[in-house]
């Protein structure tokens, strides 16, 4: 038996520690053990792979729904999200438009991918509706926000 340390995150198999190989089935990460597996992304091996170490916890990320925000043309507006996740972990954020489409940082629109969006100019964006993506980036796991408006006098 060979001795490496393969750990599986959230059920799926991230064997980059052993150069890349093909998906674990359910079963192997089921029973913790891997059949087969290539060591160099060339030469393919077979057999049990020792000392897996299982990992299928899921972050649970919670984030806050930012408050609808109303300003006067043209006035600033910001959207904030207060998140957390359950084991701690590194969090990344991403600000939409309502329609799914990411957010593009820009002059006028900073903190796209933080938990606070600012848009420093509400020309021609009343009605607009914003939410964001919240996702643990070391253990997975993910909330969205609930929508928030923009209302421009």
């Amino acid at each position: 038996m060979t001795d490496v340390t393969l750990v599986i995150l959230n059920q799926t198999a991230k064997n980059t520690a052993l150069g890349g190989g093909p998906a674990v089935s359910t079963d192997a990460q089921k029973r913790g053990v891997i059949d087969s597996w290539e060591l160099d992304g060339n030469v393919s091996r077979s057999g049990k792979v020792g000392l897996i170490e299982q990992k299928d916890e899921l972050s649970v990320v919670t984030a806050s729904t930012p408050s609808d925000n109303s300003v006067t043309h043209p006035a600033a507006a910001t959207f904030r999200t207060v998140a957390n996740s359950v084991p701690t972990d590194t969090l990344s954020y991403q600000w939409f438009w309502s329609n799914g489409l990411a957010l593009v940082a820009n002059s006028l629109m900073t903190g796209v991918t933080a938990s606070n969006l600012v848009i420093s100019d509400s020309t021609g964006l009343n009605g607009k509706r914003f939410f964001c993506n919240v996702t643990a980036l070391n253990y997975g796991g993910s909330a969205q926000t609930a929508i928030a408006n923009l209302a421009v006098a």
